[in-house]
């Protein structure tokens, strides 16, 4: 899934400090407003600290410091402070979606995928945000090669949120590129790949319509949609170059793509995955 830089949707949201009606919240509040994460990290100590806050506000501010370790790639410490966000309000939604990405950055597959489960069950939880966990939910089983459940959460996804181009793309390229040849279907592929292109057009789009047409056995296409990707894939991103230039190869000779399966790390956490994701509860 590297080669489409999917990654996952959607990934980690932005949220402002909820109450800051507190002495103790100035810290957070002041956190809430820095760029440096190790700012931000002294700040939310500071906070965490003072102790005289509300219950939920100490789970909040426990959440938005495992947040800036998730992003410093403090994993373990990432881990212990979303554990202990719950403790404190534990009807919060977000330190789940953490607690998923943490485990999913560890290869914790079975752990990753229960959290982003709880998170779809958990009723107080905005429909975006179920449909977030269902397509990372999904990403993460193409990555261990259940291309069937993971389009079963595809098609929820859309079912919840019908305009998001990033879903159309994740179930063509499963439906174009999955080991399992039961699971494929082209025609479908290249439907699902030309709507997706029509709702965002960038290289991942151009990708992942390669891959739906050479399914088909339109290489021709396939050719011409990728030679448009690697255009329009920025210098700064040598990996996603690279596997584009390895598409090409295989489609020149006329041959589909198939994705490893299962795959090893291919869900990594980025920055740009940081700030895919947007919303809160």
């Amino acid at each position: 899934m590297n080669t489409r830089n999917l990654g996952p949707l959607v990934f980690l949201v932005s949220l402002l400090c909820a109450d800051v009606g507190h002495a103790g919240m100035a810290a957070c509040t002041s956190a809430s407003r820095k760029t440096s994460l190790d700012d931000q990290i002294r700040l939310y100590t500071l906070c965490i600290a003072n102790g005289q806050m509300r219950r939920s506000d100490l789970g909040y501010a426990l959440e938005r410091r495992a947040l800036a370790h998730l992003r410093k790639g403090e994993l373990d410490r990432a881990l212990e402070d979303a554990n202990q966000s719950l403790v404190y309000n534990p009807t919060a939604v977000y330190p789940h979606q953490l607690r998923g990405y943490i485990h999913a950055n560890l290869m914790r597959w079975d752990l990753a995928e229960q959290e982003f489960t709880t998170l779809i069950e958990l009723e107080h939880a905005s429909p975006y945000r179920q449909a977030y966990a269902h397509a990372i939910r999904g990403e993460m089983r193409v990555c261990r090669g259940s291309c069937a459940d993971a389009l079963g959460d595809f098609d929820r996804v859309l079912e919840i949120y019908p305009k998001g181009n990033f879903v159309y793309g994740a179930k063509a390229w499963v439906l174009s590129t999955c080991s399992d040849e039961r699971v494929r279907n082209g025609a479908e592929a290249v439907s699902l790949a030309q709507r997706a292109l029509s709702l965002r057009n960038d290289w991942g789009s151009h990708a992942t319509l390669a891959a739906a047409f050479a399914e088909a056995g339109q290489f021709a296409d396939s050719v011409r949609e990728v030679s448009l990707a690697q255009t329009l894939v920025k210098p700064e991103v040598p990996t996603s170059r690279r596997l584009l230039a390895e598409q090409r190869a295989v489609y020149e000779t006329g041959r589909p793509y198939r994705e490893q399966s299962p795959k090893m790390n291919c869900f990594p956490l980025s920055e740009t995955d940081s700030e895919r994701s947007e919303g809160s509860d």
